[in-house]
């Protein structure tokens, strides 16, 4: 399919974050309308389905809402649609980052220049499936969590930015010199030596 600046969105794993969002700009791909079309002529992306992450980064699981619009996926993403009369898709997505799935998706993974799991081997993967309330219950606590560790997350991030940018003014300027000189190194406290 011919890639656009503009249309539908046409996504791989890379748009599928480490914290289960998916996430895409202008620098992404695009489809046009009928290619889109064409793709989409047996079934469609649907909101709740969950996507995966199955070549390359191996593992990354987002939920898709209604919110993302239309948009495509590369082969490096399966899409996974429950049954929810038996499945929560919350439940779904916190076992899938289980250990256990992500242990079992890794032997699974064609060990080739770019890890791979195909659609086949993936149906194989085997989950324990509690009764749906309790399904709800064990997603409600885990995403809870989830939510914890991204918030701290962002947090290191600012912090890391922060001391970056303290860093970088105290190893060049120090604390408190008015008069500076010229160096091999640029512009440092007239104190100082190189």
């Amino acid at each position: 399919h011919a890639r656009f600046k503009t249309g539908v969105p046409l996504l791989s794993a890379k748009n599928i974050t480490k914290f289960g969002k998916l996430e895409w700009d202008e620098n992404d791909s695009f489809i046009s309308d009928k290619d889109y079309q064409a793709i989409h002529s047996k079934y469609t992306i649907e909101e709740r389905d969950i996507l995966l992450t199955v070549v390359g980064t191996l593992g990354r699981v987002a939920i898709v809402n209604d919110k993302h619009g239309k948009f495509a996926v590369q082969r490096s993403v399966a899409i996974i649609r429950m049954d929810e009369k038996q499945f929560d898709p919350q439940f779904c997505i916190q076992s899938i980052r289980s250990d256990q799935f992500q242990k079992q998706l890794e032997i699974r993974s064609n060990s080739t220049a770019q890890a791979g799991v195909y659609l086949g081997e993936l149906a194989k993967i085997k989950l324990t499936i509690p009764p749906l309330p309790e399904q709800k219950k064990i997603a409600s606590i885990l995403t809870s969590v989830d939510e914890v560790i991204e918030t701290t997350q962002k947090q290191i991030d600012k912090l890391q930015d922060l001391k970056k940018a303290t860093m970088n003014e105290l190893l060049t300027k120090g604390i408190g010199h008015t008069e500076f000189k010229d160096s091999e190194l640029g512009r440092i406290p007239k104190s100082w030596e190189v």
